[in-house]
């Protein structure tokens, strides 16, 4: 455990410099204004998925970029080593201890055994393809799921360099670690009308990155956590724009929502509305340098998730739209016909997708509704659409303020709309949920926590919603994880080699669709891939005979 914990800290000063490193590049570009600590962490790490992504199309990830990566933040660091003093006045000393308390309670639980079905599935070899091979062509006609292209695949790559086939046990918790360390400075630190904002945000959004800490997801490779914390982490940042709005924090912020976008399409709507928002306030009062320096890391990191999908998929966006004429290109019959089943199990867990969309709305509507209805979410998006109410109602505000915030209440809104017409179960959309009170509580709440008589209520309702919603129920397994050796490791399946072209064998799990960790290429989807080169995997794969 506490090797994992070691690792966590070890990864922080390669995103700080990182961090200032892009900050540097960005203000050379005519970029203006200061980054906090944390913003610049987390700038770093869309620098960092940037660097990877471009690696990956050429190297795998593995401990040569491992390496070659420290070298950039270590310039980073020594560029901002004025900036890197820390005052560790009385509220940072608190909530400096309560984040390394709360590490080790994630540290804890992200070495439990690994759980997930789709991690076993096909995280752990997708992790592993990035980690062998630099991006092969038509990957996804090995396994479909491969070409959803969700960079969290590299970034757990990046993490496996550091200690081979656990990445599952240090990806999720250092995100979440990461990003609860943040939380908790912004809610104990608030003294700005600004900072108040943001510390009503945190406050409402934390129950749902506790509970996160005792669910399977803190022990796996699952896209959805990255997702909600890179979009936690944008919508933070719009929702407390101010007047005094500086062209480097719009930047870091387009930046966030493009990492949130390439974890997982879920986060689509919320760079749109973010690319949209930033680009209402930069320009009437900016030169297109400084537009174009707005864009550059955002415009780097969406380019090179585009060109992964394409060389894994010969889809632009795959499923979605976008086939290519190359030879490595996914069927278009197949294509749509695995969107489909994404969509009807989403619905109706299960069931043929012809089943479910042949008989109109109703035939589905009504069981999902069912099941919603017995959930915490559809509680909070009924509180969320009382507030929204409540806000169309209420008078307007400044108009940066005002734009930033319903900039916030449109990525809410239309991610919801996406994530019920795409697939609307919880678990993909669980973070919009507590997103929309949180936004729409955080600019009406903010003059409230100035005051020591309300400021105890505000913080009261926080703490109930964080036990309602489990943020506080340790989880003590039958195993205690080992203080020094290694994680629980994936399990490892029985599978038979089967020919499946010509000079091609994949190895086929038999005992379930699983295929864990086990070697390359591993797949329960056995058709007619076969490898354009019988020599060398690298080469890639296509769906038919050549």
């Amino acid at each position: 455990m506490l090797r994992v914990y070691g690792l966590w800290v070890l990864t922080l000063p390669m995103l700080l410099g990182w961090g200032h490193l892009a900050t540097a590049a960005l203000r050379r570009m005519g970029l203006r204004g200061m980054l906090s600590g944390f913003q610049t962490i987390w700038l770093g790490l869309a620098m960092l998925m940037a660097w990877l992504m471009v690696c990956s199309l050429a190297f795998p990830i593995a401990r040569g970029v491992l390496a070659v990566s420290w070298a950039p933040a270590i310039g980073g660091l020594l560029l901002g080593r004025s900036q890197l003093r820390f005052r560790l006045e009385r509220r940072a000393a608190v909530a400096t201890v309560l984040s390394l308390l709360v590490a080790l309670a994630v540290a804890y639980a992200a070495c439990d055994v690994v759980q997930a079905y789709d991690t076993g599935l096909y995280h752990l070899q997708a992790v592993k393809w990035v980690a062998s091979y630099r991006a092969v062509p038509g990957l996804t006609n090995v396994h479909l799921s491969f070409g959803y292209n969700n960079a969290s695949a590299v970034l757990g790559a990046f993490f496996d360099a550091y200690w081979e086939g656990e990445s599952a046990h240090l990806m999720e918790g250092f995100l979440l670690s990461l990003a609860l360390a943040h939380w908790l400075f912004e809610i104990v630190g608030a003294r700005t009308p600004r900072g108040r904002v943001r510390q009503v945000f945190c406050l409402f959004t934390l129950p749902l990155l506790l509970w996160k800490i005792w669910t399977i997801e803190i022990a796996s490779l699952s896209t959805d956590l990255p997702l909600t914390i890179a979009g936690y982490v944008a919508v933070l940042e719009l929702v407390s724009l101010s007047w005094r709005v500086r062209t480097l924090t719009l930047a870091y912020v387009l930046a966030m929502a493009a990492v949130a976008m390439t974890m997982k399409l879920g986060g689509m709507a919320l760079f749109g509305v973010t690319a949209v928002t930033v680009g209402i306030v930069v320009w009437r009062d900016s030169t297109w340098r400084v537009r174009g320096a707005i864009a550059a890391l955002a415009s780097l990191i969406v380019a090179a998730w585009i060109v992964r999908g394409v060389i894994a998929s010969g889809w632009v966006l795959w499923p979605v739209f976008g086939k290519l004429p190359v030879s490595w290109a996914v069927p278009r019959d197949i294509t749509h016909e695995h969107l489909l089943t994404i969509k009807s199990w989403a619905r109706m867990f299960g069931h043929n997708p012809d089943d479910v969309f042949s008989h109109g709305l109703w035939y589905w509507f009504g069981p999902w509704l069912q099941s919603f209805r017995a959930s915490r979410e559809c509680l909070l998006l009924g509180i969320g659409v009382g507030l929204l109410a409540w806000r169309l109602a209420s008078g307007p505000t400044g108009a940066v303020r005002r734009a930033a915030e319903w900039s916030a209440i449109a990525a809410c809104v239309l991610g919801l709309v996406q994530w019920f017409y795409a697939a609307p179960e919880v678990r993909y959309g669980q973070w919009l949920f507590w997103m929309l009170p949180a936004v729409l509580l955080a600019p009406r709440l903010a003059t409230t926590m100035r005051n020591p008589q309300l400021r105890p209520f505000v913080v009261m309702i926080a703490l109930t919603t964080i036990a309602w919603s489990g943020g506080f129920t340790f989880r003590l397994d039958e195993r205690v994880p080992s203080l020094l050796g290694a994680p629980r490791y994936p399990k490892t399946p029985t599978v038979d080699p089967t020919p499946a072209g010509p000079n091609t064998t994949i190895y086929f799990p038999t005992s379930s669709d699983q295929c864990w960790d086990y070697a390359l290429p591993c797949s329960p989807w056995v058709l007619k891939q076969t490898l354009r080169d019988p020599d060398s995997m690298a080469s890639g794969f296509t769906f038919a005979p050549p």
